[in-house]
């Protein structure tokens, strides 16, 4: 199942992609998934978000692979890119780029579209993602497809965001900025919490910033820090 939005006007050259990938057990018509793909939508693209096998975490690599083949692979005559890609109704022209974001699971598997599309992908924006683990005190390592060498893609087209104290990906301030330098290919060391290169429309906007509990309503920022 995918819920979806589209600019009101048609393009005859059709109109790039967006895909917002949900959480473990989020639902994918959740508030928080309609309002981001409605709002790319409103800026120039065909926005979707999908139903997929998210309520079991994947704990391999190879699990991991598993699903990104049935979101990303355009050879996968069934997968999420090649419902959408080759539907003329949509409106939508994968060729003009995508861009692909997501929540926790939905950031990881959002970070491996490249490694089926290369160029295609034109950017990625996760949300609470990282390569390590952390569950209930056991450590999962997913650095040998989840870090930067392997995601196929320049680092000036990955934006990642997550909670200064994230339980899962990295616990601690200078847990999760390790993992935010491995994820992103952009690096910045000492206390820094806003490693985001550039300006935004002017070849910058990549890079990585960690949310703090100052910033946010609850006074905290977890794993969940949107939400």
């Amino acid at each position: 199942n995918i819920v979806g939005y589209r600019p009101s006007l048609i393009n005859e050259n059709g109109y790039p992609l967006y895909v917002y990938v949900t959480g473990t057990s989020m639902s994918y018509t959740a508030e928080s998934a309609i309002s981001y793909t409605q709002y790319m939508a409103n800026n120039g693209f065909v926005a979707v978000t999908a139903q997929y096998s998210n309520a079991v975490y994947p704990l391999t690599c190879n699990a991991f692979l598993g699903k990104a083949d049935q979101l990303w692979n355009q050879n996968t005559a069934n997968s999420l890119l090649s419902n959408i890609c080759n539907n003329p109704s949509l409106n939508v022209n994968c060729q003009r780029g995508i861009v692909t974001s997501g929540m926790s699971q939905g950031a990881q598997l959002a970070s491996l579209a490249a490694t089926y599309n290369g160029e295609q992908i034109s950017g990625m924006y996760l949300m609470g993602g990282g390569d390590r683990l952390n569950f209930n005190g056991l450590p999962f390592n997913f650095a040998n497809c989840l870090s930067f060498p392997f995601l196929n893609i320049a680092a000036n087209r990955i934006r990642s965001m997550v909670g200064e104290n994230d339980g899962y990906f990295g616990q601690n301030m200078n847990g999760v900025r390790t993992q935010q330098n491995s994820i992103s290919g952009t690096v910045c060391e000492g206390d820094a919490t806003n490693c985001i290169q550039g300006t935004v429309g002017s070849g910058g906007g990549y890079g990585w910033y960690i949310v703090q509990g100052f910033q946010t309503e609850s006074g905290t920022a977890p794993h969940c820090y949107a939400y």
